[in-house]
This record gives C-alpha cells, sequence and structure tokens, in this order.
C-alpha cells in the first residue's frame, strides 16, 4: 500500500512538470497570437499578425509594381491604393498564401501565369515573419491566425469594393492551405456566404496545381 502511494504520488509530481513544462513551450493560441515584443525575439519568429501585407496584383499594375493595400481598406489609405492599383471588383479576384519558408517566391511565381490566363487581381497574402525556417509548430499555429486576418481583410474588401463572393478565389501552398481555409470560414462567418472556392496545394513541393485548372465555378 505505502509503495503504491508513493508510486502514485511520483507519477503525479512528473505529469504535472510535463504539463507545465508543455504549457511554457506552447503557451495558449490567444496568448500566442497577442504575444509580440520581447518573447517573439527570443522565439525568432513573429507571432503577430499586423506582419502580415497584402500585395495587390492587377492589369493596371502589371508584373513588376504591385500595389500594398492596407488591412483597413475602408481608411483613406486603403481606397487610394485601390484606386492607384485600378482594383476591379467585376474581375475575378485571386487571394495567393505562401507556405512555411517560402516566403513572396510562391506568389511571384503564380501571379505571371495568372495574368497571362486573364484579366484577374490577385493578391499576395505575405506572411513571412511568421512563417520563419526552421520554426515549423509555431508557424503552423500563425497559420490559423493569418488565415483569420486575410479573412477579415476579404470581407472588408467585398464590403467596400462590391466584390461579390462567387468572384473569390482562395489559393494556399503548404502552412498556407491551412490559412486559405481559415480565411475562407472567415469570410463566411462574417457575411453568412461561401467565396467561391478555396484551393490547396500539397504539402512539400512548388506549384504542382497548373494555372489551367484554376478557375471559378
Amino acid at each position: 500500500m505505502r509503495l503504491s502511494f508513493v508510486l502514485t504520488l511520483t507519477l503525479t509530481f512528473v505529469m504535472a512538470a510535463s504539463a507545465s513544462a508543455a504549457s511554457a513551450l506552447n503557451p495558449s493560441p490567444m496568448l500566442s497570437a497577442l504575444k509580440a515584443s520581447e518573447e517573439e525575439e527570443q522565439l525568432g519568429i513573429s507571432t503577430n499578425v499586423s506582419d502580415v501585407f497584402f500585395l495587390l496584383y492587377t492589369p493596371t499594375t502589371g508584373l513588376d509594381d504591385p500595389v500594398e493595400v492596407p488591412a483597413d481598406v475602408a481608411s483613406p489609405e486603403g481606397r487610394a491604393a485601390l484606386e492607384e492599383a485600378g482594383f476591379d471588383p467585376d474581375l475575378g479576384s485571386f487571394f495567393v498564401f505562401h507556405g512555411f519558408w517560402s516566403g513572396s517566391g510562391f506568389v511571384e511565381e503564380f501571379v505571371p501565369d495568372l495574368l497571362e490566363k486573364g484579366d484577374y487581381n490577385v493578391v499576395g497574402v505575405e506572411w513571412p515573419d511568421l512563417a520563419h525556417f526552421p520554426f515549423f509548430w509555431q508557424a503552423a499555429e500563425n497559420a490559423v491566425y493569418v488565415g483569420e486576418y486575410a479573412g477579415e481583410f476579404v470581407a472588408a474588401l467585398m464590403g467596400e469594393t462590391g466584390l461579390e463572393h462567387d468572384r473569390v478565389h482562395m489559393i494556399g501552398h503548404s502552412d498556407g492551405s491551412h490559412a486559405s481555409g481559415h480565411a475562407g470560414r472567415t469570410v463566411y462567418a462574417i457575411t453568412g456566404v461561401r467565396v467561391a472556392r478555396v484551393t490547396g496545394e500539397e504539402l512539400w513541393g512548388r506549384k504542382s496545381l497548373h494555372v489551367q485548372h484554376i478557375s471559378f465555378p
């Protein structure tokens, strides 16, 4: 009986210590999303969605001169950026999310083919500071918040410009696939209507989805 009690007490202590260590290494999602500054420096990767930015390519901007659109598209700066880029809500709009450790290179690979395929708006959802190598697990967690943040951006863009849901196609690669799914879910939560399409690229590899297969329903 005494030995059983000691073993139980020891096991309880070990489990509590393990849980404490795990909690320190993996803080709650909300806490992780909100913390910046000192902890980010220690992590070596941002957890702040304000580090996400949106680059808009249109037939007006071409390939070499995208316009950065503020998250607050209804602000004077947001409206000016949309006007400068020649955003047309009547065109199909692609929102392209790069994945872990791929940065804007993935988006830049798609843009030429998309604009050659037809007249579209293409928005690169750029989150390189939140998807650094070698911090895969934190990047995977960040993808949820990046997707929600981007979904809020898309919903606001719809409200500001009249862009319709059937003109929106989300494309994601690797962790960006998860982000694109959360973006689509967030648009639905805000507006009550689903976007036309969400496409996830394979986890490993680049540009396996050929542009001829990309369309609107």
